[in-house]
């Protein structure tokens, strides 16, 4: 303004000089007022408001209710900026903001940017989203199947996380189900014909809403009333099993009796596995089957490796030619006159070894036998598998059972293998192993394969309750306060091998072992190793706490039916160091209630010293499993 006045005076001061200008006598010009100047109205800036915060699951969808306004009347328009749009699927119609969540590993929390604009002005606010993670529920059954006869029981395991778990039978009055923790017994009543009834396991999580149902079928077996009391028997041996060998034909007799003296005859109703791991064990190790001259008649093959026994479920029928009943035996195929010795290297059960870079080492090589002091490596056999022969070589020590191997000029990478040979009892009885040195072994793979011994060491710990319960069973048969019906029962809810965990824990390490070892994966990498070793830790800790809690009461329960006979445990949460030379773990040793520590060892007191036998047995499980010829 100040200039605009200024202009003003310098025009009428010139006015004045051109009318004072040539000496004329002109009339005074007359000056125009200067034109007002008009300022532009002042902009409002708009107004915004909505909810700060928000919380919604994982794929779920939400809105929030923007509201703007402008005093000047203008358009406004709005711009959304996601912190994380990839978590965050956005669109906004009419001042409705719709979030989507996409899915996410854990609770996320996020920011949204929401900015109202009159073209002029802009007026901004956060929007703050928690977007929660939804853990899925999971359970899992030990069998789907299960066929009991009617008046009798059956059982079996399951693992769930993230709910809760009921269960309910179809027909109840057929099949009633009674749950213990994480097993389930079910008792069929008596039927006039065969009955199947469905046991519906439903795993529901109330916070979230989702749930999971998994269906047992129950086949209870109508065992008929037969005039006369027919009888079908075999030889059975004191474990109440028939003993089988392998490789040769076994001649069964069978006997038959009528309390009517009616005439009878038998047939074979089945022959199937009783283990639901391996469904195709008849065919895989039953070479022949077949009744003759009174006699049940089999022929198998070789058990499967590292497979002391295996058991098969063989039904008889028995007819008086207008009734018939179902009878089921046990039978156990094993060979109890010699096993194939089990081979281990530098004290790891395994064909393979690792041979550091221009420096030749040796492996001790020791047989784990019921009687190694009759195998002997056998030279003349023992021969070059594959490599490159004139880069290695190789001496054996057939006296103090070592192989020497030079790498000579090998470079990173190069491998070599021998096929070592020994006889075992005979020179006639000849076997041998491939053995491999992986060259070489960098510091990550020698780290990996010391983790696969740590957590095959855990996972004999793991089987420390099985074989307890197993010990405890034993005891409280020989005093008469468990049937052998119950002894079987508890035995068999033990078992760790029926856990999901334990299985996949199995395959994880065979994998991580084999790749670190053979790297056969050209996709492998230490990233994808690292993933293996979390997914086997997780495992690891998920048996830890659900097996062996489910172990641990089943323990409570046989303490209870001792009358005091066997003493009571703590439940052990973690596994426990307790030799760190060897790296043994356990659940007993370590806890002060069990025992103290002398020189350094271990000494359970005299109330828990047959822990010494339990914790031997779950160690030697992973280093003197035989395979049987």
């Amino acid at each position: 303004m100040k200039q605009l006045f200024k202009g003003i005076s310098l025009s009428v001061f010139l006015l004045l000089l051109s009318a004072c200008g040539g000496g004329g006598d002109k009339a005074t010009e007359t000056i125009p007022p200067p034109s007002p100047v008009i300022e532009p109205p002042k902009n409002n800036v708009p107004t915004l408001s909505f909810s700060t915060s928000l919380e919604l699951n994982e794929l779920e969808t939400s809105t929030v209710e923007i509201t703007v306004s402008d005093a000047d009347s203008d358009p406004i328009s709005l711009s959304i900026t996601s912190s994380h749009p990839s978590l965050m699927a956005i669109t906004e119609t009419d001042g409705l903001l719709s979030l989507t969540a996409k899915a996410v590993d854990e609770d996320t929390q996020i920011t949204i940017e929401i900015v109202a604009s009159d073209g002029i002005d802009e007026v901004s606010g956060i929007l703050n989203v928690l977007i929660k993670n939804i853990p899925e529920v999971e359970l899992e059954l030990s069998a789907t199947n299960l066929t009991i006869n009617e008046l009798e029981s059956g059982s079996i395991t399951f693992e769930s996380k993230n709910g809760a778990v009921t269960v309910v039978s179809d027909n109840p009055a057929i099949a009633s189900v009674e749950r213990i923790d994480n097993t389930l017994t079910v008792t069929g009543a008596e039927v006039i014909e065969d009955k199947n009834v469905n046991i519906l396991v439903t795993i529901n999580n109330a916070e979230t809403g989702q749930s999971l149902t998994k269906t047992l079928t129950v086949s209870i077996l109508d065992v008929p009333v037969l005039e006369g009391v027919m009888e079908l028997a075999m030889p059975i041996n004191s474990e109440g099993v028939v003993a089988i060998g392998t490789n040769t034909e076994n001649v069964i007799p069978v006997h038959l009796s009528s309390t009517t003296n009616e005439s009878l005859t038998w047939s074979i109703e089945s022959l199937e596995s009783n283990d639901v791991n391996s469904p195709d064990a008849v065919i895989d190790m039953i070479e022949s089957f077949h009744q003759k001259d009174g006699s049940f008649i089999i022929k198998t093959h070789t058990l499967y490796n590292e497979t002391q026994k295996f058991d098969f479920l063989l039904s008889l029928k028995v007819t008086n030619g207008i009734k018939s009943s179902i009878k089921t035996f046990v039978l156990r195929l094993a060979d109890p006159i010699n096993s194939k010795p089990l081979i281990s290297i530098n004290n790891r059960i395994s064909a393979y070894g690792a041979l550091p870079i221009n420096t030749p080492t040796t492996f001790q090589i020791t047989f784990t036998d019921d009687a190694p002091e009759k195998v002997k490596i056998d030279l003349l056999n023992t021969r070059f598998w594959f490599g490159d022969e004139e880069i290695f070589s190789y001496t054996i020590d057939d006296i103090n059972n070592t192989i020497t191997v030079d790498p000579g000029d090998a470079q990173i990478g190069d491998e070599f293998g021998v096929f070592l040979a020994y006889t075992d009892i005979n020179l006639s009885d000849l076997g041998g192993f491939r053995f491999m040195v992986s060259h070489v072994m960098g510091s990550y793979e020698k780290e990996n394969l010391d983790y696969v011994q740590i957590v095959n060491n855990k996972l004999s710990a793991l089987k420390e309750y099985q074989y307890l319960i197993e010990f405890y069973t034993q005891v409280l048969e020989n005093n008469n306060l468990l049937n052998h019906s119950e002894v079987t029962h508890f035995n068999q809810a033990a078992k760790i091998l029926d856990s999901h965990s334990y299985t996949i824990i199995l395959n994880s390490i065979s994998t991580l072992e084999t790749n670190t070892v053979l790297g056969i994966d050209e996709t492998w990498d230490e990233e994808t190793a690292e993933s293996y070793k979390a997914l086997i830790d997780s495992h690891i800790q998920s048996a830890e706490t659900f097996y062996n809690r489910n172990a641990h009461a089943l323990v409570n329960e046989l303490v209870l039916r001792s009358s005091n006979l066997l003493p009571t445990f703590e439940f052990e949460e973690i596994l426990n160091l307790y030799d760190t030379e060897n790296n043994l773990y356990s659940r007993f040793a370590g806890n002060v209630k069990y025992g103290e520590y002398v020189d350094g060892k271990f000494i359970f007191s005299d109330e828990y010293s047959f822990l010494n036998a339990i914790i031997e047995k779950s160690v030697a499980d992973t280093t003197t499993v035989f395979e049987h010829k």
